[in-house]
Protein backbone atom coordinates (compact mmCIF):
# COMPACT_ATOMS: atom_id res chain seq x y z
CA UNK A 1 0.00 0.00 0.00
CA UNK A 2 1.30 3.47 -0.82
CA UNK A 3 1.34 6.13 2.18
CA UNK A 4 3.35 8.82 1.07
CA UNK A 5 4.48 10.71 -2.19
CA UNK A 6 7.06 13.50 -1.91
CA UNK A 7 7.60 15.32 -4.73
CA UNK A 8 10.42 18.57 -4.78
CA UNK A 9 11.26 20.55 -8.05
CA UNK A 10 9.14 19.16 -10.19
CA UNK A 11 6.91 20.45 -13.03
CA UNK A 12 4.89 23.07 -10.59
CA UNK A 13 5.89 21.35 -7.24
CA UNK A 14 8.50 23.27 -5.66
CA UNK A 15 8.14 20.45 -2.53
CA UNK A 16 5.29 18.48 -1.06
CA UNK A 17 4.22 15.07 0.46
CA UNK A 18 1.26 13.86 0.39
CA UNK A 19 0.00 11.22 2.61
CA UNK A 20 -2.51 8.32 1.10
CA UNK A 21 -4.85 6.00 3.71
CA UNK A 22 -6.00 2.76 3.03
CA UNK A 23 -9.30 2.31 0.91
CA UNK A 24 -10.72 5.03 -1.58
CA UNK A 25 -8.50 8.15 -1.89
CA UNK A 26 -9.48 10.97 -4.35
CA UNK A 27 -7.70 13.69 -5.73
CA UNK A 28 -9.65 16.23 -6.88
CA UNK A 29 -9.13 20.27 -8.34
CA UNK A 30 -9.90 22.46 -11.10
CA UNK A 31 -8.92 21.66 -14.71
CA UNK A 32 -5.28 22.43 -15.38
CA UNK A 33 -4.57 22.31 -11.53
CA UNK A 34 -2.06 19.32 -11.55
CA UNK A 35 -3.69 16.23 -10.73
CA UNK A 36 -2.72 14.50 -13.13
CA UNK A 37 1.11 16.44 -13.20
CA UNK A 38 0.89 14.52 -9.55
CA UNK A 39 0.53 10.72 -11.01
CA UNK A 40 3.07 11.77 -13.33
CA UNK A 41 5.55 11.81 -10.77
CA UNK A 42 4.66 8.80 -9.43
CA UNK A 43 4.84 7.00 -12.16
CA UNK A 44 8.43 7.98 -12.01
CA UNK A 45 8.97 6.72 -8.59
CA UNK A 46 7.61 3.38 -10.07
CA UNK A 47 10.13 3.45 -12.98
CA UNK A 48 8.18 4.64 -15.39
CA UNK A 49 9.60 6.91 -18.76
CA UNK A 50 11.05 9.89 -17.01
CA UNK A 51 12.82 13.15 -19.02
CA UNK A 52 14.45 16.38 -17.80
CA UNK A 53 11.51 18.62 -18.95
CA UNK A 54 10.02 17.65 -15.82
CA UNK A 55 12.40 19.61 -13.41
CA UNK A 56 10.98 22.81 -12.32
CA UNK A 57 12.45 26.08 -13.70
CA UNK A 58 15.96 27.42 -12.19
CA UNK A 59 16.10 24.41 -10.67
CA UNK A 60 19.10 21.80 -11.38
CA UNK A 61 17.50 18.32 -10.60
CA UNK A 62 13.61 16.64 -9.79
CA UNK A 63 13.09 14.44 -7.17
CA UNK A 64 10.58 11.91 -7.11
CA UNK A 65 10.00 9.37 -3.57
CA UNK A 66 6.86 7.05 -3.04
CA UNK A 67 6.72 4.78 0.47
CA UNK A 68 4.97 1.82 0.22
CA UNK A 69 3.91 -0.70 3.40
CA UNK A 70 4.78 -4.00 2.02
CA UNK A 71 3.37 -6.14 4.77
CA UNK A 72 2.25 -9.38 3.44
CA UNK A 73 3.23 -8.73 -0.02
CA UNK A 74 5.37 -12.04 -0.92
CA UNK A 75 6.14 -11.17 -4.72
CA UNK A 76 7.63 -7.82 -4.24
CA UNK A 77 9.42 -9.39 -0.93
CA UNK A 78 11.20 -12.21 -3.14
CA UNK A 79 11.88 -9.96 -5.57
CA UNK A 80 13.96 -7.55 -2.81
CA UNK A 81 15.66 -10.79 -1.44
CA UNK A 82 16.93 -11.45 -4.62
CA UNK A 83 18.18 -8.05 -4.79
CA UNK A 84 19.84 -8.28 -1.10
CA UNK A 85 17.62 -5.07 -0.33
CA UNK A 86 16.23 -5.14 3.08
CA UNK A 87 12.93 -3.59 4.04
CA UNK A 88 12.85 -3.08 8.00
CA UNK A 89 9.20 -2.92 9.00
CA UNK A 90 7.75 -3.56 5.97
CA UNK A 91 8.73 -0.12 4.44
CA UNK A 92 9.82 0.33 1.11
CA UNK A 93 10.79 3.35 0.01
CA UNK A 94 11.37 4.06 -4.41
CA UNK A 95 13.29 6.62 -5.21
CA UNK A 96 14.09 8.43 -8.45
CA UNK A 97 16.24 11.67 -9.28
CA UNK A 98 16.82 12.88 -12.66
CA UNK A 99 19.36 15.90 -12.97
CA UNK A 100 18.81 18.69 -15.55
CA UNK A 101 21.80 16.72 -17.71
CA UNK A 102 19.69 13.93 -18.01
CA UNK A 103 21.30 11.31 -16.02
CA UNK A 104 19.22 9.47 -13.57
CA UNK A 105 19.28 7.68 -10.28
CA UNK A 106 17.12 5.25 -8.78
CA UNK A 107 17.01 3.82 -5.54
CA UNK A 108 15.18 1.16 -3.07
CA UNK A 109 15.60 1.62 0.34
CA UNK A 110 18.98 3.72 -0.20
CA UNK A 111 19.89 0.78 -2.45
CA UNK A 112 20.47 2.20 -6.03
CA UNK A 113 19.16 0.10 -8.49
CA UNK A 114 18.76 0.19 -12.34
CA UNK A 115 15.50 1.86 -13.39
CA UNK A 116 14.18 -0.99 -15.38
CA UNK A 117 14.41 -2.82 -12.25
CA UNK A 118 12.36 -0.28 -10.01
CA UNK A 119 9.73 -0.65 -12.87
CA UNK A 120 9.88 -4.27 -11.87
CA UNK A 121 9.48 -3.67 -8.31
CA UNK A 122 6.76 -0.79 -9.43
CA UNK A 123 4.75 -3.24 -11.42
CA UNK A 124 3.64 -5.45 -8.61
CA UNK A 125 3.12 -2.66 -6.04
CA UNK A 126 0.54 -0.23 -8.38
CA UNK A 127 -1.45 -0.60 -11.33
CA UNK A 128 -2.24 2.22 -12.89
CA UNK A 129 -5.64 2.59 -15.05
CA UNK A 130 -6.10 5.59 -17.17
CA UNK A 131 -6.74 6.69 -20.69
CA UNK A 132 -4.30 4.78 -22.16
CA UNK A 133 -5.68 1.42 -20.64
CA UNK A 134 -9.07 2.31 -21.75
CA UNK A 135 -7.41 2.52 -25.28
CA UNK A 136 -5.87 -1.01 -24.60
CA UNK A 137 -9.37 -2.26 -24.62
CA UNK A 138 -9.32 -1.29 -28.32
CA UNK A 139 -6.40 -4.14 -29.39
CA UNK A 140 -7.18 -7.50 -29.49
CA UNK A 141 -3.96 -8.40 -28.74
CA UNK A 142 -4.76 -7.52 -24.89
CA UNK A 143 -7.87 -9.64 -24.64
CA UNK A 144 -5.72 -12.64 -24.67
CA UNK A 145 -3.81 -11.34 -21.31
CA UNK A 146 -7.28 -10.77 -19.89
CA UNK A 147 -8.56 -14.59 -20.05
CA UNK A 148 -5.35 -16.16 -19.12
CA UNK A 149 -5.08 -13.34 -16.10
CA UNK A 150 -8.79 -14.84 -15.05
CA UNK A 151 -7.95 -18.69 -15.73
CA UNK A 152 -6.85 -19.05 -11.97
CA UNK A 153 -3.57 -21.23 -10.59
CA UNK A 154 -4.75 -24.33 -12.96
CA UNK A 155 -5.08 -21.98 -16.23
CA UNK A 156 -1.04 -20.07 -15.83
CA UNK A 157 0.50 -23.83 -14.93
CA UNK A 158 -1.26 -24.67 -18.36
CA UNK A 159 0.28 -21.59 -20.29
CA UNK A 160 3.44 -22.02 -18.42
CA UNK A 161 3.88 -26.02 -19.81
CA UNK A 162 2.88 -24.94 -23.04
CA UNK A 163 5.04 -22.00 -23.10
CA UNK A 164 7.81 -24.75 -22.64
CA UNK A 165 6.82 -27.17 -24.72
CA UNK A 166 6.50 -24.32 -27.98
CA UNK A 167 9.88 -23.07 -27.11
CA UNK A 168 11.78 -26.33 -26.92
CA UNK A 169 9.57 -27.18 -30.46
CA UNK A 170 10.66 -23.88 -31.91
CA UNK A 171 14.44 -24.31 -30.76
CA UNK A 172 14.25 -27.55 -32.30
CA UNK A 173 12.44 -26.14 -35.93
CA UNK A 174 14.82 -23.88 -35.71
CA UNK A 175 18.27 -26.42 -35.12
CA UNK A 176 16.77 -28.62 -38.40
CA UNK A 177 16.38 -25.54 -40.21
CA UNK A 178 20.01 -24.52 -39.87
CA UNK A 179 21.23 -28.03 -40.41
CA UNK A 180 19.29 -28.02 -43.92
CA UNK A 181 21.00 -24.67 -44.92
CA UNK A 182 24.44 -25.88 -43.48
CA UNK A 183 24.14 -29.14 -45.34
CA UNK A 184 26.16 -27.73 -48.56
CA UNK A 185 28.85 -26.37 -46.02
CA UNK A 186 29.05 -29.56 -44.06
CA UNK A 187 29.70 -31.84 -47.53
CA UNK A 188 32.53 -29.41 -48.45
CA UNK A 189 33.69 -29.44 -44.92
CA UNK A 190 33.73 -33.06 -44.72
CA UNK A 191 35.68 -33.26 -48.06
CA UNK A 192 38.33 -30.68 -46.88
CA UNK A 193 38.31 -32.45 -43.87
CA UNK A 194 38.99 -36.18 -45.25
CA UNK A 195 41.51 -35.03 -47.88
CA UNK A 196 43.60 -33.46 -44.92
CA UNK A 197 43.45 -36.41 -42.98
CA UNK A 198 44.59 -38.51 -45.86
CA UNK A 199 47.56 -36.64 -46.36
CA UNK A 200 49.15 -36.23 -43.27
CA UNK A 201 48.41 -40.06 -41.84
CA UNK A 202 50.05 -41.13 -45.39
CA UNK A 203 53.13 -39.25 -44.76
CA UNK A 204 53.35 -41.38 -41.61
CA UNK A 205 55.44 -38.65 -39.47
CA UNK A 206 57.13 -38.95 -36.49
CA UNK A 207 57.88 -36.94 -33.71
CA UNK A 208 61.44 -35.43 -34.29
CA UNK A 209 61.33 -36.87 -37.42
CA UNK A 210 62.36 -33.50 -39.14
CA UNK A 211 65.72 -32.85 -37.04
CA UNK A 212 66.53 -36.24 -37.14
CA UNK A 213 66.84 -36.22 -41.13
CA UNK A 214 68.31 -32.61 -40.94
CA UNK A 215 71.32 -34.51 -38.59
CA UNK A 216 71.81 -37.35 -41.33
CA UNK A 217 71.42 -34.60 -43.94
CA UNK A 218 74.50 -32.66 -42.61
CA UNK A 219 76.24 -35.70 -42.33
CA UNK A 220 75.82 -36.73 -45.79
CA UNK A 221 76.90 -33.85 -47.26
CA UNK A 222 79.84 -33.46 -45.44
CA UNK A 223 80.62 -37.52 -45.63
CA UNK A 224 84.21 -36.72 -47.81
CA UNK A 225 85.46 -34.42 -44.57
CA UNK A 226 83.75 -36.80 -41.87
CA UNK A 227 85.83 -39.47 -43.31
CA UNK A 228 88.77 -37.63 -44.19
CA UNK A 229 89.17 -36.45 -40.18
CA UNK A 230 88.12 -39.99 -38.69
CA UNK A 231 90.50 -42.13 -41.13
CA UNK A 232 93.10 -39.40 -39.85
CA UNK A 233 92.25 -39.82 -36.00
CA UNK A 234 92.32 -44.16 -36.57
CA UNK A 235 95.70 -43.45 -37.95
CA UNK A 236 97.23 -41.81 -35.33
CA UNK A 237 96.18 -44.47 -32.79
CA UNK A 238 96.88 -47.26 -34.77
CA UNK A 239 99.98 -45.72 -36.93
CA UNK A 240 98.81 -46.43 -40.37
CA UNK A 241 99.39 -43.99 -43.25
CA UNK A 242 101.95 -41.88 -41.61
CA UNK A 243 105.34 -42.06 -40.02
CA UNK A 244 106.83 -43.28 -36.54
CA UNK A 245 104.41 -45.73 -34.35
CA UNK A 246 100.57 -44.97 -33.25
CA UNK A 247 99.18 -43.79 -30.02
CA UNK A 248 98.34 -47.72 -29.26
CA UNK A 249 101.76 -48.89 -29.84
CA UNK A 250 103.40 -46.07 -27.68
CA UNK A 251 101.03 -47.04 -24.67
CA UNK A 252 101.91 -50.32 -24.57
CA UNK A 253 105.67 -49.03 -24.57
CA UNK A 254 104.76 -46.90 -21.93
CA UNK A 255 102.68 -49.75 -19.56
CA UNK A 256 105.67 -51.93 -20.50
CA UNK A 257 108.23 -49.68 -18.89
CA UNK A 258 105.95 -48.83 -16.04
CA UNK A 259 105.45 -52.39 -15.16
CA UNK A 260 109.32 -52.71 -14.39
CA UNK A 261 109.45 -49.86 -12.12
CA UNK A 262 105.68 -50.32 -10.30
CA UNK A 263 107.89 -54.14 -9.45
CA UNK A 264 110.35 -52.36 -7.49
CA UNK A 265 108.82 -49.09 -6.60
CA UNK A 266 105.18 -49.16 -5.13
CA UNK A 267 104.79 -45.29 -5.91
CA UNK A 268 105.00 -45.90 -9.62
CA UNK A 269 102.01 -48.42 -9.37
CA UNK A 270 99.09 -45.98 -9.24
CA UNK A 271 101.14 -44.20 -12.45
CA UNK A 272 101.42 -47.44 -14.15
CA UNK A 273 97.49 -47.65 -13.30
CA UNK A 274 96.46 -44.44 -15.36
CA UNK A 275 98.84 -45.82 -18.18
CA UNK A 276 96.41 -48.71 -18.08
CA UNK A 277 93.04 -47.15 -18.60
CA UNK A 278 94.53 -45.10 -21.44
CA UNK A 279 95.83 -48.10 -23.43
CA UNK A 280 92.29 -49.46 -22.87
CA UNK A 281 90.31 -45.76 -23.77
CA UNK A 282 92.89 -45.96 -26.75
CA UNK A 283 91.47 -49.35 -28.05
CA UNK A 284 87.97 -48.31 -27.59
CA UNK A 285 88.41 -45.24 -29.17
CA UNK A 286 90.32 -46.92 -32.35
CA UNK A 287 86.84 -50.14 -32.39
CA UNK A 288 84.43 -47.05 -32.16
CA UNK A 289 86.69 -45.00 -35.22
CA UNK A 290 86.32 -48.26 -37.09
CA UNK A 291 82.58 -48.49 -36.76
CA UNK A 292 82.07 -45.18 -37.61
CA UNK A 293 84.60 -44.91 -40.51
CA UNK A 294 81.94 -48.11 -41.68
CA UNK A 295 78.93 -46.25 -41.11
CA UNK A 296 80.67 -43.69 -43.36
CA UNK A 297 81.21 -45.68 -45.92
CA UNK A 298 77.73 -46.73 -46.95
CA UNK A 299 76.34 -43.47 -45.67
CA UNK A 300 72.54 -43.30 -47.07
CA UNK A 301 70.38 -42.09 -49.86
CA UNK A 302 70.72 -38.31 -49.96
CA UNK A 303 68.59 -37.52 -52.41
CA UNK A 304 65.58 -39.69 -50.29
CA UNK A 305 66.29 -37.65 -47.38
CA UNK A 306 65.89 -34.30 -49.07
CA UNK A 307 62.73 -35.85 -50.83
CA UNK A 308 60.93 -36.42 -47.31
CA UNK A 309 61.90 -33.09 -45.63
CA UNK A 310 60.48 -31.56 -48.39
CA UNK A 311 57.22 -33.29 -47.55
CA UNK A 312 57.77 -32.88 -43.77
CA UNK A 313 57.82 -28.63 -44.60
CA UNK A 314 55.23 -28.61 -46.72
CA UNK A 315 53.04 -29.94 -43.88
CA UNK A 316 54.61 -27.72 -41.79
CA UNK A 317 53.57 -24.72 -43.99
CA UNK A 318 49.90 -25.79 -43.90
CA UNK A 319 49.14 -27.30 -40.59
CA UNK A 320 52.01 -26.07 -38.26
CA UNK A 321 55.29 -25.07 -37.20
CA UNK A 322 56.40 -28.59 -36.32
CA UNK A 323 55.54 -32.02 -36.73
CA UNK A 324 53.79 -32.26 -32.90
CA UNK A 325 51.89 -28.95 -34.47
CA UNK A 326 50.82 -30.85 -37.39
CA UNK A 327 49.99 -34.44 -35.68
CA UNK A 328 47.76 -32.08 -33.60
CA UNK A 329 45.95 -30.29 -36.12
CA UNK A 330 45.24 -34.42 -38.09
CA UNK A 331 43.59 -35.08 -34.61
CA UNK A 332 41.31 -32.80 -34.26
CA UNK A 333 39.99 -32.82 -38.09
CA UNK A 334 39.48 -36.29 -36.74
CA UNK A 335 37.78 -35.11 -34.35
CA UNK A 336 35.41 -32.52 -35.91
CA UNK A 337 34.53 -34.81 -38.42
CA UNK A 338 33.35 -37.17 -36.51
CA UNK A 339 31.26 -34.32 -34.68
CA UNK A 340 29.72 -33.22 -38.39
CA UNK A 341 29.43 -36.80 -39.36
CA UNK A 342 27.50 -37.18 -36.24
CA UNK A 343 25.55 -34.01 -36.86
CA UNK A 344 24.23 -35.97 -40.17
CA UNK A 345 23.10 -38.86 -38.05
CA UNK A 346 20.81 -36.43 -35.75
CA UNK A 347 18.97 -35.04 -38.33
CA UNK A 348 16.22 -37.63 -38.46
CA UNK A 349 16.61 -37.61 -34.50
CA UNK A 350 15.62 -33.92 -34.61
CA UNK A 351 12.76 -34.83 -37.30
CA UNK A 352 11.35 -37.58 -34.28
CA UNK A 353 12.04 -34.75 -31.75
CA UNK A 354 10.36 -32.29 -33.60
CA UNK A 355 6.83 -34.76 -34.06
CA UNK A 356 6.91 -35.61 -30.77
CA UNK A 357 7.17 -31.92 -29.28
CA UNK A 358 4.33 -30.52 -32.04
CA UNK A 359 2.11 -33.16 -30.94
CA UNK A 360 2.51 -32.30 -27.00
CA UNK A 361 2.29 -28.47 -27.81
CA UNK A 362 -0.94 -29.53 -30.17
CA UNK A 363 -2.82 -31.49 -27.10
CA UNK A 364 -1.73 -28.66 -24.61
CA UNK A 365 -3.09 -26.00 -26.97
CA UNK A 366 -6.48 -27.93 -26.91
CA UNK A 367 -6.32 -28.02 -23.33
CA UNK A 368 -5.39 -24.58 -23.19
CA UNK A 369 -8.22 -23.73 -25.78
CA UNK A 370 -10.99 -25.69 -23.68
CA UNK A 371 -9.71 -24.08 -20.25
CA UNK A 372 -10.10 -20.59 -21.87
CA UNK A 373 -13.54 -21.24 -23.23
CA UNK A 374 -14.64 -22.12 -19.73
CA UNK A 375 -12.65 -19.29 -18.14
CA UNK A 376 -14.29 -17.03 -21.12
CA UNK A 377 -17.81 -17.77 -20.12
CA UNK A 378 -17.15 -16.85 -16.56
CA UNK A 379 -15.37 -13.86 -17.21
CA UNK A 380 -18.12 -12.28 -19.64
CA UNK A 381 -20.57 -13.04 -17.39
CA UNK A 382 -18.85 -11.15 -14.51
CA UNK A 383 -18.06 -8.36 -16.88
CA UNK A 384 -21.47 -8.06 -18.17
CA UNK A 385 -22.93 -7.99 -14.46
CA UNK A 386 -21.20 -5.26 -13.71
CA UNK A 387 -21.61 -3.52 -17.02
CA UNK A 388 -25.42 -3.62 -16.47
CA UNK A 389 -24.81 -2.10 -13.53
CA UNK A 390 -23.20 1.12 -14.98
CA UNK A 391 -25.80 2.34 -16.40
CA UNK A 392 -25.85 -0.67 -19.48
CA UNK A 393 -28.74 -2.78 -18.52
CA UNK A 394 -29.51 -3.86 -22.27
CA UNK A 395 -25.90 -4.68 -22.40
CA UNK A 396 -24.36 -7.74 -24.42
CA UNK A 397 -20.76 -8.95 -23.95
CA UNK A 398 -19.37 -11.73 -25.18
CA UNK A 399 -16.06 -13.52 -25.40
CA UNK A 400 -15.53 -15.08 -28.79
CA UNK A 401 -12.78 -17.57 -29.18
CA UNK A 402 -11.55 -18.68 -32.79
CA UNK A 403 -9.11 -21.56 -32.82
CA UNK A 404 -5.66 -20.91 -35.41
CA UNK A 405 -4.73 -23.40 -37.41
CA UNK A 406 -0.68 -22.71 -36.27
CA UNK A 407 0.68 -22.59 -32.97
CA UNK A 408 2.04 -19.64 -31.15
CA UNK A 409 3.74 -18.86 -28.37
CA UNK A 410 0.26 -18.43 -26.87
CA UNK A 411 -1.53 -21.46 -28.50
CA UNK A 412 -4.00 -21.52 -31.59
CA UNK A 413 -6.35 -19.09 -29.96
CA UNK A 414 -7.41 -15.71 -31.09
CA UNK A 415 -10.08 -13.83 -29.12
CA UNK A 416 -12.68 -10.92 -29.70
CA UNK A 417 -14.38 -9.29 -27.30
CA UNK A 418 -17.94 -8.73 -28.86
CA UNK A 419 -20.36 -5.89 -27.45
CA UNK A 420 -24.08 -4.35 -27.75
CA UNK A 421 -24.99 -1.21 -25.76
CA UNK A 422 -28.38 -1.46 -26.98
CA UNK A 423 -31.11 -3.91 -27.12
CA UNK A 424 -31.91 -5.24 -31.04
CA UNK A 425 -28.42 -4.29 -31.89
CA UNK A 426 -26.04 -7.01 -33.40
CA UNK A 427 -22.59 -8.22 -31.26
CA UNK A 428 -19.58 -6.54 -33.22
CA UNK A 429 -16.01 -6.32 -31.99
CA UNK A 430 -15.71 -4.22 -29.03
CA UNK A 431 -13.17 -1.79 -31.14
CA UNK A 432 -15.94 -0.62 -33.59
CA UNK A 433 -19.12 -0.09 -31.45
CA UNK A 434 -17.60 1.30 -28.21
CA UNK A 435 -17.91 5.10 -26.98
CA UNK A 436 -15.39 6.60 -24.75
CA UNK A 437 -17.82 6.66 -21.80
CA UNK A 438 -18.80 2.85 -22.67
CA UNK A 439 -15.08 1.76 -22.96
CA UNK A 440 -14.70 3.51 -19.40
CA UNK A 441 -17.02 1.70 -17.88
CA UNK A 442 -16.37 -1.50 -19.56
CA UNK A 443 -12.55 -1.04 -18.57
CA UNK A 444 -13.95 -0.84 -14.36
CA UNK A 445 -16.13 -3.76 -14.90
CA UNK A 446 -13.10 -5.57 -15.86
CA UNK A 447 -11.08 -4.12 -13.05
CA UNK A 448 -13.86 -4.97 -10.61
CA UNK A 449 -13.71 -8.51 -11.86
CA UNK A 450 -9.89 -8.61 -11.40
CA UNK A 451 -9.65 -7.26 -7.62
CA UNK A 452 -9.89 -10.39 -6.34
CA UNK A 453 -7.61 -12.01 -8.64
CA UNK A 454 -4.25 -10.89 -6.67
CA UNK A 455 -2.17 -8.68 -8.45
CA UNK A 456 -0.96 -4.84 -6.82
CA UNK A 457 -2.54 -3.77 -4.27
CA UNK A 458 -2.53 -0.38 -5.29
CA UNK A 459 -4.78 0.76 -8.06
CA UNK A 460 -4.63 4.03 -9.33
CA UNK A 461 -7.67 5.53 -11.65
CA UNK A 462 -6.35 8.51 -14.21
CA UNK A 463 -9.85 10.05 -15.27
CA UNK A 464 -11.52 6.93 -16.23
CA UNK A 465 -15.34 8.94 -15.82
CA UNK A 466 -14.12 10.60 -18.90
CA UNK A 467 -17.49 10.77 -20.81
CA UNK A 468 -19.68 9.73 -17.93
CA UNK A 469 -22.13 11.76 -15.44
CA UNK A 470 -25.51 11.37 -13.51
CA UNK A 471 -26.24 7.71 -12.61
CA UNK A 472 -23.61 5.75 -14.34
CA UNK A 473 -20.95 8.12 -12.38
CA UNK A 474 -22.38 7.66 -9.11
CA UNK A 475 -22.34 3.48 -10.02
CA UNK A 476 -18.73 3.91 -11.16
CA UNK A 477 -18.19 5.41 -7.98
CA UNK A 478 -19.51 2.08 -5.83
CA UNK A 479 -17.59 -0.02 -8.11
CA UNK A 480 -14.31 2.00 -7.37
CA UNK A 481 -15.28 1.76 -3.52
CA UNK A 482 -15.77 -1.97 -3.56
CA UNK A 483 -12.40 -2.27 -5.52
CA UNK A 484 -11.48 -0.46 -2.18
CA UNK A 485 -12.40 -2.97 -0.10
CA UNK A 486 -10.04 -5.14 -1.24
CA UNK A 487 -7.34 -2.77 -2.25
CA UNK A 488 -5.88 0.48 -2.30
CA UNK A 489 -7.76 2.75 -4.65
CA UNK A 490 -6.93 6.59 -5.82
CA UNK A 491 -9.10 7.99 -8.12
CA UNK A 492 -8.42 11.36 -9.77
CA UNK A 493 -11.86 12.65 -10.86
CA UNK A 494 -14.07 15.94 -11.88
CA UNK A 495 -17.20 13.93 -10.34
CA UNK A 496 -18.50 14.87 -7.43
CA UNK A 497 -20.71 11.49 -7.35
CA UNK A 498 -16.99 10.06 -7.23
CA UNK A 499 -15.02 12.34 -5.25
CA UNK A 500 -17.94 11.89 -2.31
CA UNK A 501 -17.10 8.53 -1.70
CA UNK A 502 -14.18 8.91 -1.01
CA UNK A 503 -12.09 7.85 2.64
CA UNK A 504 -9.56 10.65 1.83
CA UNK A 505 -10.27 13.20 -0.07
CA UNK A 506 -7.05 15.47 -1.33
CA UNK A 507 -7.76 19.10 -3.07
CA UNK A 508 -5.32 20.02 -5.76
CA UNK A 509 -4.67 23.86 -6.23
CA UNK A 510 -2.98 25.94 -8.75
CA UNK A 511 -1.49 29.35 -7.11
CA UNK A 512 0.41 32.17 -9.14
CA UNK A 513 1.53 35.70 -8.15
CA UNK A 514 2.48 36.77 -11.21
CA UNK A 515 6.23 36.17 -10.87
CA UNK A 516 6.15 31.80 -10.04
CA UNK A 517 3.38 29.68 -10.02
CA UNK A 518 2.82 26.55 -7.66
CA UNK A 519 0.86 23.96 -6.80
CA UNK A 520 -0.85 23.13 -3.24
CA UNK A 521 -2.30 20.05 -2.14
CA UNK A 522 -4.37 19.88 1.29
CA UNK A 523 -6.07 17.22 2.63
CA UNK A 524 -9.75 18.19 3.56
CA UNK A 525 -11.73 17.19 6.29
CA UNK A 526 -15.43 17.34 6.77
CA UNK A 527 -16.10 21.04 6.34
CA UNK A 528 -13.62 21.01 3.29
CA UNK A 529 -15.34 18.20 2.17
CA UNK A 530 -18.48 19.51 1.80
CA UNK A 531 -16.40 23.50 -0.01
CA UNK A 532 -14.89 21.24 -2.62
CA UNK A 533 -18.27 18.87 -3.53
CA UNK A 534 -19.92 22.70 -3.47
CA UNK A 535 -17.27 23.57 -6.50
CA UNK A 536 -17.57 20.82 -8.80
CA UNK A 537 -21.77 20.83 -8.25
CA UNK A 538 -22.32 23.90 -8.49
CA UNK A 539 -19.23 26.41 -9.84
CA UNK A 540 -19.19 29.61 -8.66
CA UNK A 541 -22.64 29.59 -7.27
CA UNK A 542 -21.31 28.62 -3.67
CA UNK A 543 -25.23 28.98 -2.23
CA UNK A 544 -26.55 27.46 1.13
CA UNK A 545 -28.87 25.33 -1.09
CA UNK A 546 -25.73 24.03 -3.10
CA UNK A 547 -23.93 23.29 0.44
CA UNK A 548 -26.82 21.41 1.89
CA UNK A 549 -26.89 19.36 -1.50
CA UNK A 550 -23.20 18.48 -1.53
CA UNK A 551 -23.06 17.84 2.93
CA UNK A 552 -26.24 15.48 1.52
CA UNK A 553 -24.57 14.03 -0.76
CA UNK A 554 -21.86 12.92 1.78
CA UNK A 555 -24.38 11.38 4.39
CA UNK A 556 -25.61 9.81 1.30
CA UNK A 557 -22.19 8.34 0.26
CA UNK A 558 -21.41 6.84 3.78
CA UNK A 559 -24.63 5.20 3.94
CA UNK A 560 -24.04 3.47 0.77
CA UNK A 561 -20.54 2.82 1.11
CA UNK A 562 -21.82 0.77 4.55
CA UNK A 563 -24.14 -1.09 2.71
CA UNK A 564 -21.81 -2.15 -0.37
CA UNK A 565 -19.11 -3.33 2.38
CA UNK A 566 -21.62 -5.53 4.65
CA UNK A 567 -22.63 -6.76 1.25
CA UNK A 568 -19.52 -7.52 0.05
CA UNK A 569 -17.68 -8.79 2.78
CA UNK A 570 -20.71 -10.26 4.93
CA UNK A 571 -19.24 -7.74 8.13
Amino acid sequence: MLTNLSVRNFALFDELLVDFQPGFNVLTGETGAGKSILIDAFNIALGGKASADYIRLGKEFFLVQAVFDISGLDAAQKLLDGLGIEYPDNELILSRKIAAAGKGVSTANGIRIPAGVLKNIGDLLVDVHGQYENQQLLKQDTYLGLIDGHAGPDGEKLLKEYKEIFTALKNTVKQIRQNEANAVERERKLDILAWEIDEIEKAGLKAGEDKSLEAKKIKLVNKEKILTALSGAYNIIDGEGGEGEGLSAGAAKLLKALDAAARYDTAAEKIRKTAEELSYALADIKTELAGRLDESETGGDLEMIEQRLDLIYRLKKKYGENIDDVLKYCSDAQKERETLLRAEESAGQLEERKLELAAKASALARDLSAQRARGAELFAARALEHIHDLAMPQARFVVEIKTKEALSETGQDEIQFLFSANAGQELRPLNKVASGGELSRIALSVKTVFMNEGGPPTMVFDEVDTGVGGKTAQRMAEKMAIIALKKQVLCITHLPQIACMADCHIYIDKKEDGLTTWIEIEKLGEQARVSELTRMVAGDSQTQIARDNARQMLEMAAQRKEHLRVQNTGK
